[in-house]
């Protein structure tokens, strides 16, 4: 489906499901549809990782991994330095 339909198609369903709920009713319905699409999108990657043997999902995580530990061990020290300067 082109990407302008698929755009409209959301939209009307918006409309058409929030047509008589209450704000706090369209929030709770809202986070239910978000946790919905999170949970097939994870059941997607579980199967993209299964078909691609899980090699350069696990390489891309310790790249992130590895990148995220870097700052929290800079920032650490960072404080130390600080902490000693007092």
């Amino acid at each position: 489906m082109p990407e302008k339909e698929m755009i409209l198609l959301s939209a009307a369903i918006a409309v058409f499901l929030t047509e008589n709920l209450t704000a706090d009713e369209q929030n709770t319905l809202g986070n239910f549809l978000l946790s919905v699409g999170q949970d097939i999108i994870l059941g997607a990657n579980q199967i993209t990782i299964r078909e691609s043997g899980g090699n350069d999902q696990s390489q891309n995580n310790n790249k992130i991994c590895g990148k995220n530990n870097n700052k929290i061990k800079n920032a650490d020290d960072s404080k130390n330095i600080e902490n000693k300067g007092r």
